[in-house]
């Protein structure tokens, strides 16, 4: 993994590379598990929640953190307009927290 660094796994409590890389598609079920974790998941409408937050994560303006341990972090943006963006979600699984991997 080219551009990793390493942290301890904290299931198997050995040293792995983190890489953090551009989203992809098939990252969305991770990226979505550990945003649930936040109560920060993106969810359809519903007659609880007619005008949620966010229903979806836009691949294309993602990024995760992956080790052996798949994806333990997650961060994504809106565009507003060309010269505005947001930070619409970034977060760490709770076990992995402690290891810089939101501040990379």
């Amino acid at each position: 993994m080219s551009g990793a660094e390493t942290c301890v796994d904290v299931v198997a409590r050995e040293n792995v590379e983190v890489l953090i890389r551009k989203m992809r598609a098939d990252d969305l079920a991770g990226a979505v598990r550990v945003l649930a974790q936040w109560n920060m998941a993106p969810i359809a409408p519903s007659p609880q929640v007619p005008f949620p937050e966010r229903e979806t994560i836009n691949v294309e303006n993602g990024f995760v953190a992956q080790c052996n341990a798949g994806i333990v972090g997650v961060a994504s943006y809106l565009v507003h307009t060309p010269q505005l963006a947001e930070t619409a979600s970034h977060a760490v699984d709770p076990r992995y927290r402690g290891m810089g991997i939101g501040h990379r």
